[in-house]
């Protein structure tokens, strides 16, 4: 099984030594310098790869398409959400787990389709190593850490993508829809077969500097 990790403190750190101990193939995510080399010295410079794990192109750099599970296990809510929705539905990866320290971003975290999600209030770190080790391999927020955002976009009635196939709409580069809310239907997650209709909400997140020309293109 190969497993990536976001975020080499000490619970990334104590999921990636659980799991290569049951010889699964890991790799963990980190941005902070000084993390990484903390990280380094307690597992393997090739078990750890450094950069942004919100960006499609460190996910792609480690080899996303072919892990099994990915575990967002930083301490910022809005990072684990948007990582493991670029895990999803860009890489299609299995089993989503992620870590959040807000409860009342549960609900965001169940909306968007997360696998598993821990919320810190409720489970000591033993509990959370156990629960996901365990496992079989089966502006709507602020994101000030990173130059990406989640947006909401309503197509309008006369939007030129209407009744177009999402999959045919090319959007600017590293930006995800990730889900469709339509009317009283439950939670749209976008396939090769999904349209937009007048009216959709989608919730997108896309690079600061590419939020105007998502705009044009679907709201034109």
């Amino acid at each position: 099984m190969y497993v990536i990790i976001m975020g080499g403190g000490q619970v990334g750190v104590n999921l990636a030594q659980k799991h290569l101990a049951a010889r699964d193939e890991v790799l963990v995510i980190e941005q902070n310098k000084n993390e990484l080399e903390w990280i380094t010295r307690k597992l393997n410079k090739d078990y750890v790869l450094f950069g942004d794990g919100c960006e499609v192109s460190v996910q792609n750099e480690a080899g996303m398409i072919r892990a099994d599970m990915f575990i967002a296990a930083t301490k910022q809510d809005e990072d684990n959400l948007i990582a493991c929705q670029i895990a999803k539905n860009h890489f299609n990866v299995k089993t989503t787990v992620a870590r959040i320290h807000d409860p009342k971003h549960e609900s965001i975290f169940n909306a968007m389709g997360i696998d598993i999600i821990i919320d810190d209030t409720n489970v000591v770190i033993s509990e959370l190593e156990h629960r996901i080790v365990k496992t079989p391999v089966e502006s709507l927020l602020e994101i000030p850490s990173i130059t990406s955002q989640i947006v909401k976009v309503i197509i309008p009635d006369n939007g030129r993508v209407v009744n177009q196939l999402v999959k045919d709409i090319k959007l600017p580069d590293e930006t995800v829809i990730m889900g469709i809310f339509r009317k009283d239907l439950p939670l749209i997650k976008p396939d090769v077969q999904t349209y937009y209709m007048a009216g959709d909400m989608l919730v997108v997140c896309v690079k600061e500097e590419s939020r105007e020309a998502l705009l044009k293109i679907l709201t034109k």
